[in-house]
């Protein structure tokens, strides 16, 4: 048995203690957790559903069926194909039935099929999948807990290599493009499971610029004693996406940059010491928070410590 069944199995024990009919999952990264195929959001209904007893179905356009074959997916449930003429929720209807039941909808899901879907069951409930898919989740196995160190250690090559470019002097779309090269280069060779690079890559932002992850570089030109950040986005593996963001400045580090840094490490540290079962996320983001309080840099910290994953 695979793990994406072994995981169906477990959200069927989950929806039968929660009281739920059936589990909806549209296109993202819920649908690869659950099946093993990648399918994005679309105008075209593409849907897993799980019964709380029985086999799941896939619903999905006809002519997009072939990328079972092609994608390597083993499928273990049943496939239903709508063509072009028909209406997708017509297949939904037929699974679900007349009778009243409870669905449970994962959060990536478009609203235009939601509102179809309670249009054609008016005798269904409609909830959040969360108390399944969030429970599943955010328990890590160990398989799980593997591609997410590989992906890691993949990351961590590709910004060894980045620091030996040459930055000062070069605008940042350019440096952007030899960043990009770097990761295309080593991410064959991460090995197996297989690392998928993204279509685009975040550009590094120097100066002013790097003061915000998501702020975006441009066409400036670097300069030598220019701090430099730059948000890796690093590709995908087996669903799961990595992103990494690194700082350095260029040429030697200056004594202001090097007690930042440390500021800035023991700010990691102390969150990560508070990371533990009976801590949340509020909990963590504080403690490391309070570091830079302590320091006066802590209404400057914009963006909440960590990220989900996954």
């Amino acid at each position: 048995m695979s793990i994406f069944e072994k995981r169906c199995e477990s959200a069927q024990a989950l929806m039968a203690e929660t009281d739920i009919d059936f589990l909806f999952i549209g296109g993202g990264t819920d649908m690869k957790y659950m099946t093993d195929y990648s399918h994005g959001v679309s105008e075209r209904l593409a849907l897993f559903v799980l019964p709380v007893e029985g086999k799941g179905s896939f619903i999905g356009p006809r002519f997009e069926m072939p990328r079972f074959e092609h994608s390597g997916t083993k499928v273990f449930f049943d496939l239903l194909a709508w063509d072009e003429w028909e209406d997708p929720v017509d297949f939904v209807a037929e699974l679900v039935g007349p009778k009243a039941a409870t669905i449970a909808i994962n959060d990536t899901h478009q609203a235009r099929f939601v509102t179809k879907y309670l249009g054609r069951l008016p005798k269904a409930k409609v909830i959040s999948a969360f108390p399944v898919l969030g429970e599943m989740r955010m328990r890590k196995d160990e398989a799980e807990i593997g591609y997410l160190i590989h992906l890691g250690k993949a990351l961590d090559r590709v910004w060894e290599e980045a620091l030996g470019l040459q930055y000062s002097g070069r605008r940042e779309s350019e440096v952007g493009q030899d960043l990009l090269e770097i990761k295309r280069k080593a991410f064959p060779e991460a090995g197996r499971p297989q690392i998928t690079l993204p279509r685009r890559s975040g550009r590094p932002m120097s100066g002013l610029n790097s003061s915000s992850a998501h702020g975006g570089g441009g066409e400036r030109v670097i300069e030598k004693g220019d701090p430099f950040c730059w948000e890796m986005g690093g590709g995908s593996c087996m669903g799961y996406v990595g992103d990494k963001t690194r700082s350095a400045q260029v040429g030697p580090a200056t004594d202001e940059y090097r007690k930042m840094y440390e500021i800035v490490k023991e700010c990691q540290q102390t969150a990560f010491e508070a990371v533990g079962p009976s801590g949340t996320c509020e909990s963590i983001d504080l403690a490391g928070r309070g570091v830079l309080d302590k320091d006066g840099g802590g209404e400057d910290l914009d963006h909440r410590i960590g990220q989900g994953v996954g």
